[in-house]
């Protein structure tokens, strides 16, 4: 007996001035909801009804009656008794009803109410198209869509279906459901995408995930994270493979923002430089040009850029470009040590003159490169450059000193002794050669001696010996 009443005050929003249809299996509670009283013996005690179901404020109905109905309206009749016996019991319903049952309506609403109460997702919107087609009033089928929504949300996540989750976000939207019931939803929706383009080489993948989260009113959602940086390097990617500083520029910022790799942001950069370098050189802005060269240089740019960059300095900035050849030659100094090639520096020293750096600078860095010449004249072969190094050599004392720079002096002279030596056999053999065909004996007499003391090949000596003997 309770359960009625406690139904219908659980339920009072919802059936407050509406018709109610109540199955009851017991005659006793029967009578006793109806009059408050029962002759049939009941478990309860029996409770006084007025007719009327209170809460604690306003009545649920101004006049509820129950009576036993033993027919149907036609085209109801076979749907209310199937649901009759499966609840086992009689049917009684409220006076009132008469004006739904020739609507026709209130048959889909119970069904509708039985679909959601059931939880069925696919009887749900069977039940929902059905309710839609026939007018059943939109309170309610709103309602029964809302939870229907809900529920594939719920299920959608789950089953990880990114179709059932849009579907469902639209329609519960359209319901009335609150952002912050639709969040879930979204979330899941949206992580589902991302993971799906998350490989991808494709930027309008990135870009239609990310449109999508922002239509969602998520545009900063934090299961986009990987899929805003990784369109990021893509677009950073992209902009260092083109010639536009404006766009690189950007794109860098982009990546830092978001994360990306420092290696790739490091690459970017010094695309930016080389742009911005190449694109100094051709303007007349000392300035940009001058600050894109230290940047250019901090980030070791190729070393081609330099050179034309350092002739439009010096056209439309002397002063600067004195400044830069003087640290130049500086850092090239510095960066010396007893491996290093003279060639290196003769450049730098070479351009440093031309750019009129002081006196005092230019001495320091030809005595370190004298030296550099004479530790190398020990191993080369052209014997003019030798003379020259021993020569220069001789200016700062190195022929007569006792450290390395002596040892270093010795060593060249030596190898400027063995070149000569060389000399000397290729004309001996020569001029031999030529008293020979020439049959000069006083030539080749004198050449065949000097050819014995140079230590020639022992066949030519002999041959040309034979040669002198017979015509002597």
């Amino acid at each position: 007996m309770i359960a009625p009443i406690l139904a219908l005050e659980a339920f009072r929003d919802h059936v407050r001035n509406k018709d109610v249809i109540l199955l009851i299996d017991s005659e006793a509670v029967q009578a006793s909801l109806v009059k408050g009283y029962s002759s049939k013996k009941i478990f309860v005690s029996s409770s006084n009804f007025s007719g009327s179901f209170r809460s604690n404020t306003e009545p649920i109905s101004s006049s509820i009656e129950f009576q036993l109905t033993p027919t149907l309206p036609t085209g109801h009749r076979e749907i209310i008794s199937r649901s009759a016996r499966r609840r086992g019991g009689r049917l009684y319903f409220v006076r009132g009803l008469q004006r739904s049952h020739e609507n026709g309506l209130w048959a889909w609403e119970l069904e509708l109410l039985a679909a959601v109460k059931r939880r069925d997702l696919k009887e749900m919107r069977q039940r929902l198209d059905a309710a839609r087609a026939v007018n059943v009033e939109e309170e309610k089928v709103l309602e029964a869509s809302r939870k229907l929504a809900l529920g594939e949300i719920k299920e959608g996540t789950k089953l990880q279906d990114a179709e059932m989750l849009l579907r469902a976000l639209d329609e519960g939207r359209a319901a009335g459901l609150t952002e912050n019931q639709l969040y879930t939803g979204k979330s899941a929706y949206l992580k589902m995408q991302a993971a799906a383009v998350a490989e991808s080489t494709d930027m309008e993948d990135f870009r239609s995930v990310l449109a999508v989260a922002a239509e969602m009113g998520l545009p900063e959602h934090q299961d986009l994270a990987g899929t805003r940086r990784r369109l990021a390097l893509l677009e950073l990617r992209e902009a260092a493979d083109g010639t536009g500083i404006s766009k690189l520029q950007q794109c860098i910022q982009s990546a830092k923002e978001h994360g990306v790799d420092k290696d790739d942001i490091d690459k970017g950069t010094f695309r930016l430089c080389v742009l911005e370098l190449q694109q100094a050189t051709v303007d007349f802005d000392s300035e940009r040009l001058r600050d894109a060269m230290l940047e250019a240089k901090e980030r070791a740019a190729p070393g081609e850029l330099f050179p034309p960059a350092k002739r439009k300095l010096a056209s439309i900035f002397p002063e600067a470009f004195t400044e830069w050849m003087l640290v130049e030659l500086e850092e090239t100094l510095a960066a010396l040590d007893d491996d290093s090639s003279s060639g290196d520096l003769r450049a730098v020293l070479q351009e440093a003159a031309e750019a009129k750096v002081e006196e005092e600078d230019l001495k320091r860095a030809e005595e370190r490169l004298a030296k550099l010449e004479l530790r190398e004249a020990a191993t080369m072969s052209d014997l003019p450059e030798i003379e020259r190094i021993l020569n220069n050599a001789q200016v700062y004392g190195w022929d007569v000193s006792q450290g390395s720079a002596g040892a270093m002096y010795e060593a060249a002279s030596v190898r400027r002794r063995e070149l000569q030596a060389e000399e000397r056999k290729v004309d001996c053999k020569q001029n031999l050669d030529l008293a020979v065909l020439t049959l000069d004996l006083n030539m080749m007499r004198q050449y065949i001696e000097e050819a014995k003391e140079l230590g020639l090949d022992k066949e030519v000596i002999e041959r040309a010996e034979a040669k002198y003997q017979e015509y002597a």
